[in-house]
């Protein structure tokens, strides 16, 4: 079912063949450049778009763990600052800013860390 002249476009270097279930499809090096850069645009779109909802959860546990080992106490400055970036990426996810909010999320997870590790060592406790 292959077009008469399907050797010279093939020679052309305009079209590539495709064998699927033993038929030759010929298809337009164009056409698939362009469906290729929608598809990985999409995914991309997609990846990015997506709420944080990981990083939340981990900026959450970061910030009680740190509560937990006495940070109020003994590292207040990081973990008002974890407090204050999660609360930020709360914000952001409610307005739909998921980078934004994955972004603010990350710092309070590690401002939280931060803040442990320095409570933990002023206590003199290894992690």
């Amino acid at each position: 079912m292959t077009p008469k002249n399907a050797g010279a476009i093939l020679r052309s270097s305009e079209c590539f063949a495709i064998r699927i279930e033993g038929r030759v499809a010929l298809v337009k090096f164009g056409a698939f450049i362009r469906l290729a850069i929608c598809a990985g645009c999409i995914l991309l779109f997609v990846s990015c778009a997506s709420a944080p909802v990981q990083e939340m959860s981990d900026a959450r546990q970061a910030i009680t763990a740190a509560e937990r080992a006495g940070a109020d106490r003994y590292s207040p400055v990081e973990l008002s600052q974890a407090r204050t970036a999660l609360g930020q990426a709360v914000s952001q996810l409610q307005e739909n800013e998921f980078s934004m909010a994955r972004d603010n999320a990350n710092r309070a997870r590690n401002r939280a860390i931060k803040a442990r590790e320095k409570t933990l060592k002023k206590k003199g406790v290894d992690n």
